[in-house]
């Protein structure tokens, strides 16, 4: 038999099996609990290759043009980024371009560009999550920003709030969405109907914001995780 990546196994009550591959590279397996070692192997060795080709396309968009002509998205536009000496393996951005140590080693552009977009979500979560609070009375504990591959934000039973760190990224209405949607589950931790009601007077074009960008940055948010591969 072929040699298949390191993965880690996860059994619950689930029905079907799953392979993921996480932001550190490592493959997970979630499967129902009597799936045997064979099954998830086989399972592995079938699909692997598929799951990381796909990541390694996705990844590809991240970067808009050649290896001598880049482009990073910010606020859900695309700036160019040029070689600056003095950037130190650090990325800024004076408001029309970024300037970065290098263009050619994509493992180090992706890593200090997560690094940036963590910085720039920081800056803007709070400032939302404040207006929306003072309007409508949310109360939230925590909040963090974090390197979520799977989903923009989430919200615990505590009322703390975790953001995807690439949400800078996006256009400041999908950002609005997110934070929205995340700060009426501290009302309701369900998708039930008042969940949804809540939803509709806080942000009332919650549904067009997401069907217009949910897909794009879906891609984009693989991406930024997946450069590096």
């Amino acid at each position: 038999m072929s040699e298949i990546p390191e993965y880690c196994v996860y059994k619950s009550k689930r029905k079907s099996i799953r392979l993921t591959l996480k932001k550190n590279g490592k493959f997970a397996v979630y499967c129902p609990l009597s799936c045997s070692k064979k099954e998830i192997r086989d399972f592995v060795a079938a699909n692997y290759r598929k799951l990381l080709e796909k990541r390694i396309r996705q990844a590809v968009s991240l970067f808009d043009g050649s290896a001598e002509n880049i482009s990073l998205p910010l606020g859900g536009k695309y700036f160019p980024a040029v070689v600056t000496e003095n950037s130190r393996n650090k990325i800024t951005f004076d408001g029309n371009t970024f300037s970065v140590p290098d263009l050619r080693d994509k493992a180090l552009l992706s890593a200090i560009y997560r690094e940036f977009l963590r910085t720039e979500t920081r800056k803007i979560i709070p400032g939302i999550i404040a207006d929306f609070a003072d309007k409508y009375g949310f109360e939230v504990n925590q909040i963090r920003i974090k390197a979520s591959t799977s989903r923009w934000g989430s919200c615990s039973y505590n009322h703390n709030l975790n953001f995807s760190l690439a949400l800078a990224a996006c256009d400041i209405s999908f950002v609005k969405y997110v934070v929205a949607h995340e700060l009426c589950h501290t009302v309701h931790l369900n998708h039930g109907k008042e969940f949804y009601l809540l939803l509709d007077s806080v942000l009332p074009d919650h549904r067009k914001i997401r069907d217009k960008y949910i897909k794009e940055y879906g891609k984009l948010l693989n991406a930024v995780f997946y450069t590096a591969l």
